[in-house]
């Protein structure tokens, strides 16, 4: 069995699924993953990494579904682990350092053995939060060089929406973040909470199944910011976020708009 337990009280919709609503809230993470692979599609983007980076959103949805739904530390390590390498491949998204895409590669492999061996939900909290603060305080500083690099070429209306970009995945992966604390700190109140509302209204106090929406947009939000800062720097200046439905942003060309 896992070694973890959320608040979702285990099969308590169905006899087939331990955490239904944690398992069924990973979808989050295909829809953000196809989303942004038809953009991808759109704009011509040629580059393999910005489609792994992608991609393996698909991977840590399909090892969170069965985590959740079995319960299982097998599917644990299949839900867990993926999560450090798609962190590396985000924060090797635009680096053109070979040794240290290799480096990166051992240090996730040897991150994925000792976690395995050792079972040590502590070691492996510790090692994704590290990853996580690259991710968080990265960014700014590759803004920055790129707006002094390639500022003069571009309206203030790009960078403006890079930064909105930037804030977008921050404020969701760490809201997200944030429900998940409180759902392993005040799972008692939770559940008492999710008794008195009843079905179907319990499922929004599911807040594990909040990280899950929250995370996949902060994970989407991050791989299309690192991909159009690399357009840029490739001289692309057509291509500008679109927010639809006024929170959600999509990349779109702007050639054909302006012509």
């Amino acid at each position: 069995t896992s070694t973890l337990d959320w608040c979702e009280e285990n099969y308590a919709v169905t006899q087939y699924i331990a955490e239904y609503y944690n398992t069924l809230s990973n979808i989050s993470f295909l829809i953000v993953s196809v989303f942004g692979l038809k953009t991808l599609r759109e704009l011509r983007v040629e580059e393999l990494r910005d489609y792994l980076a992608l991609g393996s959103l698909v991977v840590v949805g399909i090892g969170s579904t069965l985590f959740h739904g079995t319960m299982q530390f097998h599917a644990q390590i299949l839900d867990e682990v993926p999560m450090i390498y798609v962190n590396s491949l985000a924060v090797l998204d635009r680096q053109e350092n070979n040794a240290l895409a290799i480096l990166f590669t051992i240090l996730a492999t040897i991150i994925s053995v000792m976690y395995y061996i050792t079972k040590d939900n502590e070691f492996f909290g510790n090692c994704h939060a590290s990853l996580v603060v690259v991710l968080i305080f990265a960014p700014p500083v590759q803004l920055k060089r790129l707006y002094q690099k390639f500022g003069k070429y571009h309206p203030e209306e790009t960078f403006s929406n890079l930064w909105k970009v930037y804030w977008y995945s921050i404020i969701t992966y760490l809201g997200g973040f944030g429900l998940w604390s409180f759902d392993n700190r005040h799972c008692l109140v939770l559940r008492s909470a999710k008794e008195k509302v009843g079905f179907p209204a319990n499922a929004l106090l599911e807040f594990h199944l909040w990280w899950h929406v929250f995370s996949a947009l902060g994970g989407y939000g991050v791989v299309i910011l690192l991909c159009w800062m690399r357009l840029i720097a490739l001289g692309r200046w057509d291509v500008n976020a679109e927010w639809k439905w006024g929170w959600f942003p999509k990349l779109n060309s702007m050639k054909g708009k302006t012509e």
